[in-house]
């Protein structure tokens, strides 16, 4: 059972942060009833999540687990320092003589979504148009308040469904009292949360010196109880400098054997890595593999065509056919083995080799002067002769991304350049592809993606067809393609390593892309 508590109490870590990290400075320049007592409504943002703090900080840790009439209990210490450079800036302090790998490693996660969360949520959490107050008499206030639904990062998705109550006693705040009002992630209910809180000393603000936080989950559909208490041991300026101290209470004595589990920053790619990750942003592995198969169709329009033999003079048979009559359909499906690698958090650079079928299928519409002329003949005279090839091609290629994001917003611009080779005709075109697109991160990973996609390639393409021994026909065809088309689709990530893209395009060129890769 020690496991299954543990690993519920790593995962309520995750989803609930509680850390407490320091101070604010009180520059706040509206009125409410927590500025008219010299109060930052900012403490109602550190009651939700403490870690959104500046400064620094030491702290005990101690989890409770309630189930079936057992109860166990589990220490550990937590060190905020946002100047920290070997890594993010939360570190933990087990006892590994009682831990474990996966333990670890979730505790690791953990640190991860804390770190991200502390640097990129937007501040003021809190919605001051529900401020209520709810008692004032006898130098004791109470308010009432509530979070915004828009501006709660995805991690901390479950504090809108959290009610606040502030008590105040003679102009002092005394605690923070959160409870929900439905029942949160994973199915956590009965939350209560009572954050307390100090005057920073011979400062301005104030800094949570402890919370006490319950909830009940199901399991196995017996409720478990988990109460997780936090102290603060030691509080300072992120210049270094000690504001409160009280090292005498501290877990590690309990600790056989202490141990600091750190998340490092990231290795040598993508360079500036580093310093995004301890920005709060969340960075893809660098190297990538894939494969992808792409699909599409769309019409071109003959400009014109010419023909010879034997590599002689080419003739311009624009007088044989209604070439702006005439209709080309190009269909190909095309499979594709790509590597990358993100070599600055903005940049990606790719390689690419594969192959693609083509087919070409149209109607080549006759003048009336040639099929007069053929008539006369004593030929049978279609109004069109059929075009229909198929061609197998070569592609090797590569490209670059150029990538940025503003929250969940995130915007892409991609290139591509290939070299196909047609063996069967003894051609070979260039072609670029050109996609812009804009995507949104949805709470639970996916993102989705709406754009453009370009294509730019040869119009003019020419080549020889072996038609009897030592004979060719040589031909060149000019032609005009359709270059742009909305594009969209939608990105997951999942199993950490893995990662699946659909997208689609639509307009005067349809088309359809899956790609499956493995990152690392």
């Amino acid at each position: 059972m020690t496991k299954l508590f543990f690993k519920l109490f790593l995962n309520s870590f995750i989803v609930l942060s509680f850390l407490p990290c320091g101070a604010q400075n009180s520059s706040d320049m509206n009125t409410n009833v927590l500025i008219a007592n010299g109060i930052s409504p900012r403490v109602l943002d550190f009651a939700a999540n403490s870690a959104l703090q500046d400064g620094w900080f030491k702290e005990n840790v101690k989890v409770k687990v309630s189930y079936l009439g057992n109860e166990e209990e589990y220490f550990l210490q937590s060190i905020y320092d946002p100047s920290y450079t070997e890594g993010l800036d939360i570190r933990m302090v087990i006892d590994s003589e009682n831990s474990s790998k996966k333990s670890n490693k979730l505790l690791k996660e953990s640190i991860k979504n804390l770190h991200h969360f502390s640097r990129l949520v937007e501040q003021y959490l809190y919605d001051e148009t529900t401020m209520k107050i709810l008692k004032n008499e006898g130098g004791e206030i109470v308010v009432e308040y509530f979070y915004r639904r828009i501006s709660v990062d995805p991690s901390m998705t479950h504090v809108k469904r959290l009610k606040g109550e502030v008590y105040l006693k003679n102009g002092e705040l005394e605690m923070v009292k959160l409870t929900n009002t439905r029942p949160l992630k994973k199915g956590v209910d009965n939350y209560v949360k009572m954050v307390h809180f100090e005057k920073i000393p011979n400062g301005i603000g104030h800094f949570v010196s402890k919370a006490e936080e319950s909830y009940q989950v199901s399991q196995k559909g017996e409720p478990l109880t988990l109460r997780i208490e936090t102290e603060t041991l030691t509080y300072g300026e992120r210049d270094g400098e000690v504001l409160f101290n009280s090292q005498s209470k501290e877990n590690v004595s309990m600790f056989e054997k202490p141990d600091t589990l750190t998340v490092k920053l990231g290795g040598v790619l993508p360079f500036f890595g580093k310093p995004a990750a301890k920005l709060g942003y969340q960075l893809p592995r660098p190297v990538g593999v894939s494969l992808l198969t792409h699909g599409q169709s769309q019409e071109l329009q003959f400009t014109g065509l010419s023909l010879g033999l034997n590599g002689g003079d080419l003739v311009e048979l624009d007088g044989v056919f209604l070439l702006e009559e005439s209709s080309l359909t190009q269909s190909t499906l095309t499979y594709i083995a790509r590597a990358d690698v993100w070599i600055f958090p903005f940049l990606n650079v790719m390689g690419l080799v594969g192959r693609a079928e083509n087919n070409v299928n149209g109607n080549l519409v006759l003048t009336d002067e040639i099929k007069a002329l053929l008539e006369l003949l004593g030929q049978d005279v279609p109004d069109a002769l059929n075009l229909n090839v198929d061609a197998t091609a070569n592609l090797i290629g590569g490209g670059a991304t150029m990538a940025a994001g503003i929250e969940d917003i995130n915007l892409t611009l991609n290139y591509q350049y290939l070299i196909a080779d047609v063996p069967d005709v003894g051609a070979r075109t260039n072609a670029q592809t050109l996609t812009a697109m804009i995507g949104y991160m949805l709470p639970f990973g996916m993102n989705i993606m709406a754009g453009a996609q370009g294509q730019f390639y040869d119009t003019e393409i020419g080549g020889s067809i072996s038609i009897g021994e030592d004979q060719t026909l040589d031909y060149l065809v000019d032609f005009e393609p359709r270059n742009w088309n909305f594009f969209g689709g939608v990105y997951k990530g999942f199993a950490k390593h893995w990662e699946i893209t659909l997208q689609a395009g639509i307009g005067s060129r349809n088309s359809l892309t899956a790609m499956l890769g493995y990152r690392f």
